[in-house]
């Protein structure tokens, strides 16, 4: 799930240059529209946008699939 928190003042979010998957997964609580269960968050920004990506996955290699898809 990506979520777009739109164009806001300069953040403390990232400008990464590749995404590499966390050793452990987090236990994510249900929110809003949010999903609930093991996953991996990742806060970025881009090109003055600021961004929240939530990979679940319940294999790793399945997480590291959609890692590879946020790299690209």
């Amino acid at each position: 799930m990506l979520e777009d928190r739109g164009v806001n003042p300069p953040s403390a979010y990232p400008a990464p240059t590749s995404f590499r998957l966390p050793a452990k997964s987090s236990q994510f609580e249900s929110c809003c529209e949010q999903t609930s269960g093991p996953g991996y968050e990742f806060l970025f920004r881009d090109q003055s946008r600021d961004f929240y990506a939530f990979v679940y996955a319940s294999k790793r290699a399945e997480a590291e699939e959609a890692v590879a898809i946020l790299n690209t």
